[in-house]
């Protein structure tokens, strides 16, 4: 029995390490292929800060160019230009009433360090569902922002995102933003969009070895490698990300090896105990 068992413990501790790797291979691709999404959105932010019609201030036909650029990409949901006091006058997505984004910080932040900010989830005042704002000044004379150049990125875009990264059945990917907020969440249950993590273990495990073990917000504990992206390179993480398996789903081929072998042993055992039942009576009949 001692010997099943020792075994039983090694077999967990080798699946424990091999769902390590595989899972920290997971979220290393998945990262890879979300900051390539964060790439494209820089790139489309450039392209729609140098449009001409960004710096005229022509609004209607900023829309229908910065539209243009947006078909190539299904992750951003909404793109446009602001003046410097927030006026929103650039839109793919039609405004239902005039907007301003000067009281959200991540405008500020651009304004202030004239570089690429990133924002946090908020609900979109064009659509009223969850998104999250990339923001780049355009500069105008002496290199002062005259304007910004606005992406949305939309979480209900992401299953193509997750798509790409071909997780085996059981595992789950999710994307948060700087402040815990689940933005995207792999699964065929509720997405919880906005939910937040516990981000004290993520951090920690992040100055570890990046894996964390711990309940997500649907209460299943999984083993999760943590990743953290950052848009500008050297910059504090924009976003967390994710990859897991439930423990229960990863120890129970070791549990029904154990239980199998087990099983054998009291088989075994059984025989042993009949044959020597049978061999005793045979000894005594022959007395």
């Amino acid at each position: 029995i001692g010997l099943i068992v020792f075994d039983g413990i090694r077999d967990r501790r080798q699946i424990a390490a091999s769902v390590r790797e595989e899972a920290r291979a997971y979220s290393q691709l998945a990262a890879a292929v979300f900051s390539q999404v964060l790439e494209d959105a820089q790139e489309t932010l450039v392209a729609i800060a140098e449009l001409p019609e960004v710096r005229e201030g022509d609004g209607p036909a900023c829309s229908r160019r910065v539209a243009d650029l947006l078909r190539r990409s299904r992750y951003f949901e909404n793109g446009g230009a602001a003046r410097q006091d927030g006026q929103v006058y650039c839109s793919t997505l039609p405004l239902p009433l005039p907007i301003a984004i000067d009281d959200e910080p991540v405008f500020g932040e651009a304004l202030r360090r004239g570089t690429l900010a990133v924002g946090t989830l908020r609900i979109s005042p064009a659509t009223g569902k969850p998104s999250l704002l990339l923001i780049l000044p355009v500069l105008g004379a002496e290199s002062r922002p005259v304007a910004v150049a606005v992406l949305s990125l939309n979480p209900r875009s992401f299953d193509a995102f997750a798509d790409k990264v071909r997780l085996p059945s059981g595992w789950i990917l999710s994307l948060a933003d700087r402040t815990g907020s689940i933005f995207h969440r792999s699964t065929d249950g509720p997405r919880r969009t906005g939910e937040r993590w516990a981000m004290p273990p993520v951090l920690e495990a992040l100055r570890g070895n990046g894996m964390l073990e711990t309940a997500g917000v649907d209460g299943v504990r999984r083993l999760y490698a943590v990743q953290a992206i950052a848009a500008r390179p050297g910059g504090e993480p924009d976003f967390f990300l994710r990859v897991g398996m439930p423990l229960d789903r990863m120890f129970a081929r070791t549990q029904r090896h154990l239980r199998n072998n087990l099983l054998v042993l009291a088989g075994a055992a059984i025989v042993a105990l009949l044959a020597a039942w049978v061999g005793a009576d045979v000894f005594v009949l022959r007395r």
